[in-house]
């Protein structure tokens, strides 16, 4: 018996960890929670569970680096597991429950009452439920029959008395009594469990004190048309740990056994014959009992999965690569019906997942089933998916970012016959809990091949063409090193979430290829090596952009990690586009990127992502009803490039399907990390491709208005103005007002700027009084920040609103008498003026500012502009004779006749003016119309922090968590105004940005971690500094030289 525990409790070549580090001896093997943690049974203070797991699990990291390491960690994922436990009361509820049970049981089997030597009938036996596994074994053989204690001889270790024990015939006698007693107890119990059965048709077995588990529910969440069922049927493989019950006759047809060999009506069945056409078919199976082929994973699939301390033996992991897609596929017949469980964020990760992963199911291309982002705070999404008819199942997992911690894993996939097959481990995993219905599936868009997985739409379906990027359309052709273009891609410091990373082979080249369908004219973005890397590639790559295979555009070689290349390339008349990568040599750290590759129907290079690197292509700020006055002879004058936002009626519905689905989450989002963690969420839902219009406007605007951050409002803002023709100023105001209380010094002339275009966009659509409330948040903004100067610009700011409401309001009557043509010239003058100095409408103010003829200055230039002169010196003429008159009106005109002047100015510099009208149009041009933050901008507090930090530094480190360690001397490095950190030869070492008043260094090496340091006397940096690869945290200095 000795010499069994000690095997089983042992592992490779006789170690035992669990004695050896633990102090676990074998015969406490496996351990419960409480044991394995070294606490009392039953612990109920969290502090003391929390504490002891921390010891536990830095004295298991002192033996990674060892010859054990795969044991240390074998253990710390125990370890780990067992303290979220106990830590989650719904979840240590339970587990003491199972192991009070276990425990009573296990001293019942150890002591148990005097019994009879005859057994009584065993057809009177009440039946019992038998007990579900947990972490100690449920039953053990009964005992042998022994005399009471006081009756035990007591022997010493001595060995004279273990001979005199052994010679003793009484003794052998007893001994050979108490066998051919144990024998027959033994041969009862098992007739009694092969051929007896109550009419229930459960195991009837002997009588004996076992406590009764309730019966795990049905799975939930199936579509309500399908019964729900409580059956116990034992599935066709048991859970680890249980042996296969015997097979029994059953009263109910659906319980026949999975091999078809008992009937309720006829008894055990003959074996199917071989040569029978119609195959046997059993009711249920499990994913992981069929062939599939993974694609693209990080690493081999488990077959035992565990979440919240339930186990699946059918479940698997699936765990992607970063910016990527990996997908499992299962080839069937067509047979089942029904695939139910559950995707799921594995125990095995120790923290949260740095990006959450989408978890998708597809059935021969069709979308059945999409999760909400899997992490840890969102654990367990449930599925219920028809598959009758589905000949190729697809199971794919999308993780946008980076891959660690990214744990997530199929819960026992099982796919049924029947609608009311109980899935009995999603039933252990879903006891006690209320998880709401999956999310729906609002579109199904096929699935477009799995060596390299296409994503978006086709350029047929769009009509009318939008400015997209090309990461939005379907791609239609793919060769790379890697298996598929990844779309989160960095350049220089900044990140494209719309990019294309390709990694081509040695002497050779990568390429994606789109369809335009002749549908787009202006191409624009940025190539380059990716600034995830190291060091520079092994050799220089060439970039190429082809239209129907002729070239149109060729970059220069890159090698370095810092360079990068614009283009704008014409594509008008261009079917198929191709972007080539050609690689002259070793394809080592081959890390090609296209940065934000923008397609537009326009003449139009503005990118909102690659002016993040290239300021030329930020995009230009009007307002979307601009010319809405002007436009009422001619309402097809402005091209659509934007979508139409849904009727009230869609909105509303779509708004209500929300609210259904993430009620949970509406509901928990009290706290501060809750709500930004809610609002990340919708807008990871939000930018999903393929979904209905309405269904994505209500999540981008439930982002939108529920923003916590500015980062969170900037996002959401972006996506919405980008795609839909609206210019959402209530939902804008709400955003804005939501965010501000946590506005933060790094962010402060951003959230200014985006105001300020709130209240453009304000007074362009006539809406002053929303106009005044958007200066009024840019007040709040500056009172936060401490920005007297910044408050007084919004106060100025909300005046001229006023100033333009008041004009608006006077000109409203004379504007309404103008259609009806009941004004006279001196009103329509007045009109013209109006749609000229605030609207900005030249085009249907010069005619009625023509008819004025109190002031021949303005008179005469509008002529002159009527005409539109083509000469360089006329157009310089007209362009003085603007500016004149922006020097002599008032404050609230000046800037509408300066805009004109620039216009002309602009327009004499392309038709090639000379000498000093050249210089005075340059000059004039220069001016910054409309920036209302000019002045403040020098003195903003990012202008000011990048001052004190740029410069050359000496950087130290002490070891924090050894007492009395020395301060260690490294590397000088440099902080570069380009947000650039640069080591002592000149070559990239990571990249720096403002945290709040803090300054937060990410270098280039992954495992380097960060430095999170703060501003002291003397210019004099201190903080900390974490490594991931060994998680240790430092202290760092950085001493300017």
């Amino acid at each position: 018996m000795r010499r069994a525990q000690k095997e089983s409790g042992c592992m490779s070549g006789g170690f035992d960890p669990y004695y050896q580090w633990m102090g676990i001896a074998p015969d406490e093997q496996p351990p419960n929670h409480y044991r394995l943690l070294g606490i009392r049974l039953l612990e109920s203070n969290p502090d003391v569970i929390q504490n002891a797991a921390d010891a536990r699990m830095i004295h298991l990291r002192t033996f990674q680096s060892g010859p054990h390491s795969l044991h240390s960690q074998k253990l710390l994922n125990e370890v780990a597991a067992a303290a979220q436990c106990l830590l989650i009361a719904s979840q240590k509820k339970s587990y003491d429950q199972q192991l009070r049970s276990s425990l009573a049981l296990a001293q019942q089997t150890a002591n148990p009452p005097p019994q009879p030597l005859v057994s009584p009938p065993l057809a009177a036996a009440t039946p019992v439920a038998r007990p579900l596994p947990v972490a100690t074994p449920l039953a053990a053989p009964l005992p042998a029959k022994t005399p009471p204690a006081e009756s035990q001889p007591s022997f010493t270790a001595g060995t004279s008395r273990r001979v005199a024990r052994k010679n003793n015939p009484l003794v052998a006698m007893s001994i050979v009594v108490a066998v051919c007693g144990v024998g027959l107890i033994g041969g009862l119990v098992v007739w009694g469990y092969g051929f007896q059965s109550n009419p229930t048709g459960e195991l009837a077995e002997a009588p004996q004190k076992t406590t009764m588990l309730p019966t795990p529910p049905s799975p939930p969440n199936l579509p309500p048309n399908l019964p729900s069922t409580t059956s116990t049927t034992t599935p066709s493989t048991p859970p680890a740990g249980e042996q296969p019950p015997p097979t029994v006759p059953s009263s109910d047809p659906s319980e026949a056994s999975v091999d078809g060999s008992t009937s309720p009506e006829t008894g055990p069945l003959p074996p199917p014959d071989p040569t029978s056409s119609t195959p046997v078919v059993a009711p249920f199976k499990y994913l992981s009992e069929l062939p599939k082929v993974i694609q693209n994973a990080y690493e081999e699939p488990g077959l035992v999965v565990r979440v919240q301390g339930v186990d699946s033996p059918h479940g698997f992991m699936h765990h992607p690569h970063s910016d990527s897609i990996t997908v499992c596929n299962v080839a069937l017949d067509g047979t089942y019906q029904w695939l139910t469980g559950a995707a799921v964020f594995n125990d095995t990760a120790t923290k949260d997942a740095r990006t959450p992963a989408i978890m998708s199911i597809y059935g021969d291309g069709n979308l059945l089933f999409q999760s909400l982002p899997v992490s840890k705070a969102r654990p367990i999404q449930p599925f219920a998916v028809q598959i009758a008819g589905v000949k190729k199942l697809v199971l794919k997992v999308d993780c946008p970012g980076s891959f660690s911690y990214c744990h997530t894993a199929w819960f026992s996939p099982m796919l049924s016959v029947a609608p009311n097959s109980p899935n009995v481990e999603l039933a252990r995993l879903l006891e006690g809990k209320n998880y709401p219905a999956p999310r729906p599936v609002v579109a199904a868009p096929k699935w477009f091949g799995l060596h390299a997985p296409k994503q978006g739409i086709s350029a047929t379906q769009l009509n009318p063409a939008r400015p997209m990027y090309l990461i939005e359309l379907e791609h239609v052709d793919f060769a790379a090193y890697n298996d598929g273009p990844k779309r989160v891609v960095s350049l220089k410091g900044k990140r494209s979430a719309h990019g294309i990373f390709m990694h081509p082979n040695n002497k050779s080249d990568a390429r994606i290829v789109y369809r335009l369908d002749r549908k787009f004219h202006t191409f624009t973005g940025a190539v380059g090596i990716s600034d995830k890397l190291d060091d520079r590639a092994f050799s220089d790559q060439t970039f190429s952009i082809l239209g129907d295979g002729k070239e149109l555009w060729k970059s220069r070689p890159h090698r370095a990690i810092s360079s990068s290349q614009d283009f704008q390339v014409n594509v008008s008349g261009v079917d198929l586009l191709e972007l080539r990568v050609d690689c002259h040599g070793s394809s080592g750290k081959a890390h090609a990127v296209w940065y934000a590759p923008h397609v537009s129907p326009l003449d139009d290079r503005s990118n909102a992502e690659l002016a993040q690197i290239y300021p030329q292509y930020q995009p230009l700020e009007q307002g979307p009803n601009e010319r809405s006055l002007a436009d009422l002879a001619n309402p097809n004058a402005r091209p659509v490039d934007r979508l139409p936002p849904p009727s009230t009626e869609a909105l509303a519905k779509a708004r209500e399907l929300l609210h259904e689905v993430l009620a949970t989450e509406f509901a928990a989002a009290k706290t501060a990390e809750k709500k930004m963690k809610l609002v990340d969420d919708l807008l990871e839902i939000g930018s999903l491709p393929d979904q209905a219009v309405a269904d994505q406007f209500a999540v981008l605007v439930e982002a939108l208005e529920r923003s916590f951050t500015f980062e969170q409002f900037s996002r959401a803002e972006s996506e919405l103005l980008r795609r839909y023709n609206t210019p959402l100023l209530t939902e804008r105001l709400t955003g804005l007002k939501s965010c501000v209380t946590q506005a933060r010094p790094d962010h402060v002339t951003k959230f200014a700027e985006s105001i300020l275009r709130a209240v453009d966009d304000a007074e362009q659509s006539q809406a002053y009084e929303l106009a005044v409330e958007f200066s009024d948040v840019g007040q709040s903004l500056g009172k936060k920040t401490g920005e007297r100067k910044l408050t007084s610009i919004f106060v100025e700011r909300s005046q001229r609103s006023g100033r333009l409401q008041v004009a608006h309001r006077d000109c409203a009557p004379l504007l309404e008498s103008m259609a009806s043509n009941s004004l006279d010239d001196a009103g329509k003058f007045k009109c013209g003026q109006y749609l000229a100095l605030v609207r900005s409408d030249w085009p249907a103010a010069l005619p009625l500012l023509a008819l004025g003829k109190d002031d021949p200055s303005i008179a005469k230039a509008v002529l002159k502009d009527i005409a539109a002169p083509t000469a360089p010196d006329d157009i310089i003429a007209l362009a003085d004779s603007w500016w004149q008159l922006s020097e002599q009106a008032t404050e609230l005109s000046q800037e509408g006749y300066r805009k004109r002047a620039i216009h002309w100015y602009l327009k004499a510099k392309e038709a090639g003016v000379r000498g000093l009208g050249l210089e005075k149009a340059t000059q004039r041009t220069s001016t910054t119309l409309g920036d209302w933050l000019a002045e403040w901008r020098p003195n903003s507090p990012e202008v000011l922090f990048a001052k004190q930090v740029v410069g050359r530094y000496r950087t130290y480190h002490i070891d924090i968590d050894r007492p009395g360690a020395k301060r260690h001397r490294e590397q000088l490095i440099t902080i570069s105004p380009s947000n650039e950190v640069l080591n002592e030869q000149g070559q990239h070492f990571g990249i720096w940005r403002q945290e709040g008043a803090n300054l937060r260094i990410e270098f280039a090496e992954e495992s380097f971690g960060f430095a999170l340091m703060q501003i002291t006397k003397n210019r004099v940096l201190q903080g900390r500094h974490l490594q991931k690869h060994d998680g240790r945290l430092r202290g760092y200095e950085m001493i300017p030289e």
